[in-house]
């Protein structure tokens, strides 16, 4: 619920000028500091936001920058100058922009229906009518959905409280009185409020979640009044319809739904890589390029070798021949070469100036394809927005379109049955705690957490392959996958560290060496995420996307590497503790139940990062589904070994011991001094 609501009230925003009676628009004369209470008419209200207020900016600035159009403003206060933002550079100001440029020759219908889809995108399928289920149209629901705005939407709408108000002769708290809007207070736009904020977020909980809501803007002092349970009055009724705004929004149009989007600054890299993709017989790729804007020393497009400057696909092997080509001097461009499919060259725009074209390019040649884009010209500064869907059409009269790769098709099934294999798991997990719940320790309820964070992972990412398989797009379901594969992650590296050390099963204490391991490895998970979210969110096309891919992999190998130390520190005080405590083959057992963990420890890690990898590299473009099965078939083995070895028993065979193999436990501990790690 509180996620449903975030989503309906964070698009709602657009672009006009405020008026106040005769006045000329508001002029905003400084910045108030922030003290929790808007700032006064004529001063702009600072606020100071959070990590997790940047996240949502970053992550619904993006959603909405697929359909805005470019801002040649920002393309110099871009980190090096493409346009390329990285995770952190969205903040408020940002993304009250991107919802400026959404405005951009659209009609105020088609406004309204980006933010629609945008908000439909964001949610997981079949959200609405769970909504309906869970709030009926009552008096509570409306109460409950006031209460839950104040404290939720601070960082969006500003300052706000639940009032009473009357619905339908009843009065309730379901009104919600915003004290000055801070989308309204940024954008100084009475079109963005009406068109982007005000009509779609009423019609969208009115028609998709089927509670009411009115919203009541006041343009002098920028408060607003949100009335959950009132129905909205049609547009031609509305007082706002008769509101001034200017019409000075520029006439560009962009598509409304994109598979994947990409924006291109000023850049001059000879190569650009876009996405790669395993075509089958019936391969077909979408290309649609708008705001082309080439910038050099000599930029006149009737000068320039416009053939020179284009899109091409290739395999790696062919990529591979051509740099030999070059280097033998066969050719001096890319483009030039007869073993790359040209896909679409500059000189063949309709005519000198235009800025856009839209490109439908059949590959029947089964392969894995990269989409490159080549720019032979020194000097060129290429700029333009880039939307490409690729896909393959099913066998059968459907013609269904399949925007997984060739080899990637099927892991919707295999994530899903890797996800039924861990609920099982789960499953009989929690039957073992219940039978032998007389000697669990916490280290086993945490197993069994670790477990259920991995589950829901593998169905929230079957899910997302699942819409991007049949739609090109994840519907929200990317968003449940990385916070699930945050906590997974976290939480695996703090159970091996938590196992190694002996905690809860050995000793019920953690030393602050082993702390340090658990402080420096959970932040680390923490950058190794974001470095995910970044590499999966922008493309090979970004200049930094493979600094973060280095970032990733490094992080993950030292944490690897990390959460082994604890399991070598036990290792050695059990070979201590069995030369002088007298109990030889009681730490004897449990030296080799350690052993046997560090070493599978090792296997996993050595598995999941080096054999995996290399099976992908080596294994042909229509099978690459096998190193996905192989990894999760060596995770789930991870898993069931740590389960089995370090389950509960009712009873310990360590005390179990007689006087015979005491005595062996002793030479073979005399023998045990030679090994050392």
């Amino acid at each position: 619920m509180v996620v449903l609501s975030f989503q309906a009230v964070s698009f709602s925003h657009c672009c006009s000028p405020i008026w106040r009676g005769n006045n000329s628009s508001n002029i905003r004369c400084g910045i108030a500091e922030p003290s929790g209470v808007p700032a006064p008419l004529g001063q702009k209200t600072k606020y100071n936001d959070g990590l997790f207020e940047k996240a949502f900016m970053t992550l619904f600035a993006r959603k909405m920058e697929k359909f805005a159009a470019n801002n040649k403003k920002s393309e110099s206060n871009t980190k090096g100058g493409n346009g390329a933002k990285s995770l952190f550079d969205y903040d408020y100001e940002t993304f009250v922009d991107v919802s400026k440029r959404v405005m951009q020759g659209r009609s105020r219908l088609q406004q309204q229906q980006v933010v629609r889809e945008v908000l439909l995108s964001m949610l997981p399928p079949g959200a609405p009518a769970q909504f309906r289920k869970l709030f009926p149209p009552t008096k509570w629901a409306a109460e409950f959905n006031a209460a839950l705005t104040v404290p939720f939407f601070h960082w969006l709408v500003g300052p706000s409280e639940v009032v009473e108000v009357e619905v339908n002769g009843v009065k309730q708290k379901s009104g919600v009185h915003i004290k000055k809007c801070r989308y309204l207070e940024n954008s100084g736009c009475v079109g963005m409020c009406i068109n982007m904020c005000k009509i779609p977020t009423q019609d969208f909980f009115t028609n998709e979640f089927g509670l009411p809501l009115t919203m009541i803007p006041n343009f002098e002092d920028m408060s607003c009044e949100m009335v959950y349970g009132q129905v909205p009055p049609p547009f031609e009724e509305d007082p706002v319809s008769k509101q001034p705004c200017y019409a000075d929004i520029l006439l560009l149009q962009l598509p409304f739904c994109e598979i994947r989007y990409s924006e291109i600054r000023s850049d001059d890299r000879p190569i650009i890589p876009f996405d790669e993709f395993g075509f089958t017989h019936r391969g077909q790729l979408e290309l649609n390029v708008t705001q082309i804007s080439l910038a050099g020393p000599n930029s006149d497009s009737s000068t320039l070798e416009l053939s020179k400057v284009g899109f091409f696909l290739c395999t790696r092997d062919t990529w591979i021949h051509v740099l030999q080509q070059i280097e033998d001097a066969e050719i001096t461009c890319t483009l030039q070469s007869d073993s790359i499919h040209k896909v679409f060259t500059f000189d063949l725009l309709p005519k000198p100036g235009t800025n856009s074209f839209n490109f439908l390019y059949p590959e029947s040649n089964a392969d894995q394809y990269t989409l490159v884009f080549a720019n032979c010209l020194p000097q060129l500064k290429v700029s333009m927005n880039v939307r490409s869907a690729m896909y393959n059409l099913e066998n059968g009269k459907s013609n269904r379109r399949d925007y997984l790769s060739a080899g990637k098709t099927i892991l919707p099934r295999v994530y899903f049955l890797f996800f039924i294999a861990y609920f099982v798991i789960a499953a009989v997990w929690i039957n073992i705690l219940y039978k032998k719940r007389l000697t669990v320790f916490r280290i086993h309820f945490f197993m069994l957490a670790v477990v259920i964070l991995k589950a829901f992972n593998l169905l929230c990412e079957a899910e997302d392959k699942s819409y991007i398989k049949r739609t090109g797009s994840a519907h929200g379901w990317d968003v449940l996958f990385y916070i699930f594969s945050f906590l997974k992650g976290i939480s695996l590296f703090t159970l091996i560290v938590l196992i190694g050390t002996g905690w809860s099963i050995l000793k019920p204490y953690l030393q602050d060496k082993e702390k340090k391991v658990l402080i420096i490895v959970i932040p680390l998970q923490v950058i190794a995420n974001i470095a995910q979210v970044v590499i999966d969110e922008t493309g090979p096309y970004g200049q930094d996307w493979m600094t973060w891919k280095q970032v990733f992999l490094l992080v993950d190998v030292v944490c690897c590497c990390a959460v082994l130390f604890p399991i070598v520190w036990s290792i050695k005080n059990l070979r201590e503790a069995a030369r002088t405590d007298g109990k030889a083959a009681v730490n004897l057992m449990k030296l080799t139940l350690f052993r046997h963990y560090y070493i599978v420890v090792i296997c996993y890690i050595y598995f999941t990062r080096v054999v995996v990898y290399a099976l992908e590299t080596i294994t042909s473009y229509k099978y690459l589904w096998t190193s996905v099965v192989a990894g999760e078939l060596a995770t789930l083995a991870f898993y069931v070994f740590t389960g089995y070895k370090f389950k509960p028993e009712a009873h310990n065979p360590y005390f179990v011991i007689d006087d015979e193999e005491e005595e062996a436990a002793a030479e073979q501990l005399k023998l045990e001094d030679e090994f050392e790690l």
